[in-house]
């Protein structure tokens, strides 16, 4: 018999209110939650933890979400997706996201749909 392992998401964001909302949608679609208020907590997370997927704000009161996924996929070698979460949208912001090896841009608020489809897209087993 074969044993499903639910996909681990860190979600990286210092807004406690997001973070709670995103753990109700991810304990819905059976997903292990790992939440992080800072970078700093989301780096430690990383090496602890086998992430599976990553959403990540951008300004977050420690550093910015940029930077921590420089540090996540090149410091650390850890080939996670990560998708950007900003309610400050702007062309810029995606193409600095890209830079930073993140594969989407999501803009705030975001629904349960958005979570949904972006975790069926990146995460396809």
């Amino acid at each position: 018999m074969t044993t499903h392992r639910p996909n681990r998401v860190l979600v990286v964001d210092d807004d406690p209110i997001f973070l709670r909302l995103m753990g109700v949608y991810l304990t819905r679609l059976d997903c292990a939650f790992f939440p992080a208020a800072t970078g700093r907590e989301a780096i430690e997370l990383v090496k602890r933890q086998d992430i599976d997927f990553c959403f990540m704000d951008i300004l977050l009161g420690d550093t910015n979400g940029l930077e921590v996924a420089r540090v996540i996929h090149e410091e650390l070698k850890k080939p996670i997706p990560i998708v950007a979460v900003t309610a400050f949208y702007m062309k810029v912001d995606q193409d600095q996201c890209r830079a930073a090896g993140m594969l989407d841009v999501l803009r705030k608020p975001i629904c349960f749909e958005d979570v949904t489809s972006t975790l069926a897209h990146y995460l396809k087993q």
